[in-house]
C-alpha cells in the first residue's frame, strides 16, 4: 500500500494468514497442501500468470509453512 494506504501498482494480492485448524480444514495436512501448491502453480506457469524462473522461491516459501 502506498503511504496513503490505498493500493499502488505494483499490488497483486494480499496475505491473510490461516491458523493451524484453517489450514488443516482446507487442505488437510501439509503435504496435500504442498501437492495442492504445485500442481497450481504449474498450471500458472503453463497459463503465462507466472515465471518459471519465479517457481523456485514459491516452492521454498510453501514448504516453510507449518499447520
Amino acid at each position: 500500500l502506498g503511504a496513503a494506504g490505498a493500493p499502488t501498482w505494483i499490488t497483486v494480492g494480499n496475505d491473510e494468514p490461516f491458523d493451524g485448524d484453517e489450514l488443516r480444514a482446507l487442505y488437510g495436512d501439509p503435504t496435500s497442501y504442498r501437492e495442492r501448491f504445485n500442481r497450481r502453480l504449474e498450471e500458472l506457469i503453463d497459463q503465462g500468470w507466472l515465471l518459471a524462473e519465479d517457481a523456485d522461491e514459491m516452492r521454498r516459501e510453501a514448504e516453510g509453512g507449518e499447520f
